[in-house]
């Protein structure tokens, strides 16, 4: 129980961090580049935010996500229009 509740208010401390408006501002930038298919401007931008704060997670999944939307992109081209 004990580490339960050290879990809950580590968590708690953190949320502050992860609502800070300079990482809202670069996520809302990096999802704007993601849905324009501007990948190198998103790539920068989600490095921005990985900078910000290395210890939080949020800037490799936001990473991961732009790579995927990348890579889908790349595949829905790969033979052409058809």
């Amino acid at each position: 129980m004990n580490a339960f509740a050290t879990l809950i208010l580590l968590f708690s401390a953190g949320l502050s961090l992860l609502k800070s408006p300079e990482k809202i501002e670069l996520i809302k930038k990096s999802q704007e580049a993601v849905f324009n298919c501007q990948w190198e401007k998103a790539d920068s931008i989600i490095t921005e935010l990985c900078l910000l704060d290395k210890s939080d997670p949020a800037g490799a999944l936001f990473r991961a996500a732009a790579w995927q939307a990348e890579m889908t992109d790349r595949e829905e081209n790969l033979y052409g229009k058809q």
